[in-house]
């Protein structure tokens, strides 16, 4: 729906203190690291998020990276307030690994899983609020579940699309054991997964599809190659560098199954 600029902010701000909390609150569920690695940990975690979800959307928003750049007051308050979800993943991910190799601490990933999968649930439902407000609204679509998010044109309900995959992520998690999967296995197939979900989703956004009035408001991403946006170009990236590990544990799997 179309809000006016400073409702909007507040109800992000919200939902992003609320996904901030519900994260921490799983986080301290699930892990109880000493301070020093909590310290180390959650600051690499946070700045791996934070550069990673802000450089990724500014390759693929260039006019609105180059506007900030200039010093347009519009466009630094889209990057300010906007990022990209994979950029933010992806992000996180690297800084992890980089900090666990620092100090030689050991780190599964996977009591990552689930605390990311439901703040990202809880962000994919609040940008159902303020769709129209940025870049990233689903496209125009005629099939039966077309959400008007306020220009009177029924759009794919692409938030939707990803929080039900995210709170399906999030359960099969919770049911997959250590007995089955070694560390760090589930959390290389949850971002295997939602990078190959965000290809496909992307699609169903701006610029891909017609053109119209409220979409021209905004700016579009850079389709390079005439493929596909740098958002999906890194996500398919992703997944084709993740394809051997995911190859190595279904094999595994199957063996173990076979022997069983």
């Amino acid at each position: 729906m179309i809000l006016s600029a400073v409702p909007t902010l507040a109800i992000k701000f919200l939902f992003w203190a609320l996904a901030l909390a519900v994260f921490m609150r799983y986080l301290a569920l699930a892990w109880q690291p000493t301070p020093a690695h909590a310290r180390q940990a959650g600051a690499a975690l946070l700045l791996g998020a934070v550069v990673g979800s802000k450089l990724l959307f500014a390759l693929n928003y260039p006019a609105v990276a180059l506007g900030a750049l200039s010093g347009d007051a519009r466009a630094l308050l889209t990057l300010a307030g906007s990022g990209s979800a994979p950029g933010a993943v992806l992000g996180a991910a690297l800084a992890l690994r980089w900090a666990r190799r620092a100090d030689q601490a050991r780190f599964d990933l996977d009591v990552l899983v689930v605390p990311a999968a439901v703040a990202l649930a809880v962000l994919a439902c609040g940008a159902s609020i303020w769709a129209l407000s940025e870049p990233g609204f689903g496209a125009a679509t005629s099939l039966p579940w077309g959400m008007d998010f306020g220009d009177g044109v029924e759009r794919h309900p692409v938030m939707l699309y990803e929080a039900g995959f995210l709170a399906v992520a999030a359960w099969a998690h919770s049911r997959l054991t250590d007995r089955i999967f070694l560390p760090g296995e589930r959390a290389m197939l949850f971002i295997a997964g939602y990078c190959g979900l965000r290809v496909l989703t992307d699609y169903m956004r701006p610029p891909f599809g017609p053109p119209l009035l409220a979409e021209m408001m905004h700016p579009n991403a850079w389709v390079f190659g005439y493929l596909m946006t740098a958002e999906q170009w890194l996500c398919l990236l992703a997944v084709l560098v993740l394809v051997p590990a995911w190859l190595a544990v279904t094999r595994r799997l199957l063996g173990a199954a076979l022997r069983g």
